[in-house]
């Protein structure tokens, strides 16, 4: 609750002092602090967290992805287990940000499975390029 409230302290607070953490309270607090723009402080948490899920790798893949660090992105995105169609996006998705259109296509190529997130992403990343080119 305090998660969505946007009280990241308390939301710690409580946190640190629950004796028994499940895979939801740590789930949620990485992802309020992701979705902060704290992706360190939730890389820290994810790094620390015994059992690690689909959901937390993806989380924290994107937070990475996001704020253009793509090296701790890609880092991340090799160590995880089994890459779903989300984390196989949020990789797109932070190319495109950046524009590194080359990398766009080989993760695109790439993707055992592409939903309508990847041909959207893919498509935008071409599309700016080529607007970017105009200017």
């Amino acid at each position: 609750m305090y998660v969505k409230c946007g009280k990241l302290a308390d939301a710690h607070q409580v946190f640190v002092e629950t004796t028994e953490r499940n895979t939801f309270s740590w789930n949620s607090l990485i992802e309020g602090y992701a979705n902060s723009g704290k992706a360190r402080t939730s890389l820290e948490l994810f790094t620390s967290m015994p059992c690690k899920n689909e959901f937390s790798w993806n989380v924290v893949i994107a937070a990475y992805a996001k704020m253009g660090d793509l090296e701790v992105a890609q880092q991340l995105f090799d160590e995880m287990p089994v890459k779903n169609t989300f984390a196989w996006n949020s990789m797109v998705h932070g190319c495109v940000l950046y524009g590194r259109i080359g990398k766009v296509r080989r993760y695109f190529d790439a993707m055992p499975c592409r939903d309508v997130a990847s041909w959207n992403k893919m498509m935008t990343g071409y599309i700016h390029r080529d607007n970017l080119g105009k200017h």
